[in-house]
């Protein structure tokens, strides 16, 4: 099971030079850039993302040197900021002469730059992967784990949901239940422009670090259902 790429980042005590965030789905993807945007401090004129012009005839073809060449020239031009941020889409498309031209950036970062890399597939030469901190997403549904479990508890009456969780932390399910809660709030938080959405992700992440701390497991999930419960009534 993968945690959200969002807590993920959130829980980073280092940012890297470069990232490389590997799927398709973008509800999953565009939060974790936006992440990695916010905690650099970069303002809006610094983040600079070119995105080679797909159609019917160029869909799918490597992405050519020239593109990779101005996306560089891009990134090292002053920042109105403190950093500067580039966006490289589809860098499963590079081919080896506009990988090499990213790569002597990526081998000498520049300071104050932040280099992130999309990839839909994980078809990425390995010379670019090596010089990058990696992410995946879970790019599935399936990977939710049980959602009906989970609708369950977020929509059940509170003296239910609290049996269930007695069970679900016996079974060691502590873990993958707030993975999945995460994802789903995620999606949700991208979705709309509810700010409750925004808190119940601040909410689980925060879960999670106090279950690394060892705090009771049962009262902490019992406390985020309240929420979600709570949540879910003002949105209706």
């Amino acid at each position: 099971m993968l945690m959200g790429l969002t807590a993920k980042i959130n829980l980073e005590k280092s940012q890297s030079h470069a990232y490389l965030l590997i799927g398709a789905d973008d509800l999953e993807i565009e939060p974790a850039i936006e992440r990695i945007i916010e905690k650099s401090g970069a303002i809006s004129l610094d983040v600079i993302r070119i995105r080679e012009e797909e159609d019917s005839a160029s869909r799918g073809k490597e992405i050519k040197v020239e593109f990779v060449k101005e996306f560089i020239h891009q990134i090292l031009l002053s920042p109105y900021g403190p950093t500067r941020i580039g966006i490289l889409e589809n860098c499963e498309r590079l081919n080896s002469s506009s990988a090499n031209i990213l790569l002597k950036v990526l081998e000498e970062p520049p300071k104050n730059v932040i280099l992130i890399l999309r990839a839909k597939s994980e078809n990425v030469l390995a010379t670019i992967r090596s010089r990058c901190r990696v992410y995946k997403s879970t790019d599935s549904q399936a990977e939710l784990g049980d959602s009906s479990d989970l609708d369950q508890l977020l929509t059940g009456n509170l003296a239910t949901s609290f049996k269930s969780i007695e069970k679900l932390v016996k079974e060691g399910g502590t873990e993958t239940f707030l993975n999945n809660y995460l994802l789903v709030a995620e999606k949700e938080m991208v979705a709309t422009t509810d700010t409750g959405s925004e808190q119940l992700v601040q909410a689980i992440v925060k879960a999670q670090k106090r279950i690394k701390r060892n705090v009771n497991p049962r009262l902490v999930l019992e406390n985020l259902i309240i929420l979600g419960q709570s949540l879910r009534v003002k949105k209706t």
